[in-house]
This record gives structure tokens, C-alpha cells and sequence, in this order.
């Protein structure tokens, strides 16, 4: 959501510009949503309307968060025209970033290597306010894991579990709730790719419920057959 701004030109105090910026969607610190209010807007300009790529042609946006009452700062790159008409790209970074890595289980680890490594880089992305990224790079961590999960329940059909789709791969899983939350969270993050994405903007958000309740159930089927070898053997 789009709101109007007065940005103060930090070079001349007296001279201030309006322009509509996106508000914040999520706090950068808490990730608390819809929370953050402005308190103050800064600009700096080189006056030259032909250079527009200069380090110190920058929007500053002071938030507050009502949330957990942190001060949070959105930084973009500032853009005008000879009329004076002033806009901004569509890619602010917040600071400070609070990225606390997700700890996976060791058993995860040890499955996919490479899914605990691409998921840490989504989660990166997401912190920097990459928020258009970080779907898509999600959904690129929950292929690893389903892939090498499946190669880990069938060692002898590698290859060809590692050349298939990953629909394909999860039509053949028999564990029933494992394949109902890898297809929503697939779904999720193919939609996070396409031009006209029909998600809502926090649908991610979900899709990272649908990959962490995976991995307790992936984790959690050895300690049942475990169980259940205990309960069969005791007829």
C-alpha cells in the first residue's frame, strides 16, 4: 500500500518534496505486520536529473514499530525527471535485519545438505525485504528436501526419482500428510514465480508452515516404525 510522503532534502533543510512510497509491510526486526509509522523522511539529490545511479541520490524513512517499539530505517534509490517529478525503485532494504537462521534437526542435515543451505539463503532474502525472492527460493529449498527424502525411503531408484518433476515425485509418496503439505507448499511456491502471482503478499509465510511441519513429520517416521516394530513384536 501506496501513502504520501514529505521528504526534507537533507543539503537544504527549506526545501521539501511529496511523493508516494510503499509503507512497510512487515517490520524488519519483529516481523510483526502493518505496524510501522513514520516518523520522518529524508532525501538526498545531486540535482541532476540525467545522473540517477549516484550513491547519495537516496530516499531515508524513519519508522516506528508499534510492535516491538523498535526504530527501523527504509532506504531507497531516488528518481526524477526534469519536472521535478520524484519516484523510487521498487527495491527498499531495511535496517536493521534480524535473521536468525532456522536450526534443522541433524537427521535434516544429514538428508539434504543442500536443502539446509538454499533454505539459510531464503531466509537471508527475506530478512534483506526481498520478499519477491524469497518465495521463489523457498520453493527451491522444499525440492531438495522432498527429492532426497524420497531417495532416502527408495536408495535404489536415485536417479530416476532425481530426473522426475517434482509433481512427479510427489505423486509417489505414500505417506499421505507428507504429500498433501509438499503439494500445498509446492503450489505456493510455483505461484511465487509466475508474472501474475495470485497469492497474497504473506502466502509465503505459509508455505515456510507447510516445509517446518514436513520436516517433523519426516523426522518423526523412523521413531514410529520404531514403535511400531515394539507394539508388533509384543503380540
Amino acid at each position: 500500500m501506496k501513502e504520501p510522503i514529505s521528504a526534507i532534502n537533507l543539503e537544504n533543510p527549506d526545501v521539501a518534496i511529496t511523493m508516494p512510497i510503499e509503507k512497510p509491510r512487515i517490520c524488519p526486526v519483529c516481523r510483526s505486520e502493518n505496524c510501522a509509522n513514520s516518523i520522518i523522511h529524508l532525501y538526498y539529490s545531486n540535482d541532476n536529473p540525467a545522473v540517477f545511479d549516484r550513491p547519495h541520490d537516496a530516499l531515508h524513512s524513519l519508522y516506528y514499530c508499534n510492535s516491538c517499539h523498535e526504530v527501523f530505517l527504509r532506504r531507497s534509490r531516488l528518481f526524477s525527471d526534469s519536472h521535478n517529478h520524484y519516484w523510487e525503485d521498487s527495491s527498499p532494504i531495511f535496517t536493521p535485519r534480524r535473521n536468525t537462521p532456522m536450526q534443522f534437526p541433524d537427521a535434516i542435515s544429514a538428508l539434504s545438505a543442500k536443502f539446509v543451505e538454499i533454505y539459510h539463503q531464503a531466509e537471508t532474502t527475506e530478512a534483506l525485504g526481498l520478499y519477491e525472492v524469497c518465495g521463489p527460493a523457498y520453493r527451491k529449498a522444499l525440492e531438495f528436501l522432498v527429492i532426497d527424502y524420497c531417495c532416502s525411503v527408495a536408495p535404489e531408484q536415485t536417479k530416476a526419482i532425481q530426473s522426475k518433476r517434482l509433481a512427479d515425485v510427489i505423486t509417489g509418496i505414500k505417506n499421505e500428510s507428507i504429500k498433501t503439505l509438499a503439494n500445498g507448499a509446492k503450489w505456493i511456491g510455483n505461484n511465487e514465480t509466475h508474472y501474475e502471482n495470485t497469492n497474497d503478499s504473506n502466502a509465503y509465510l505459509e508455505m515456510k508452515l507447510f516445509i517446518s511441519t514436513l520436516i517433523n513429520i519426516i523426522i518423526s517416521e523412523p521413531v514410529i516404525q520404531s514403535a511400531s516394530r515394539f507394539y508388533k513384536g509384543s503380540k
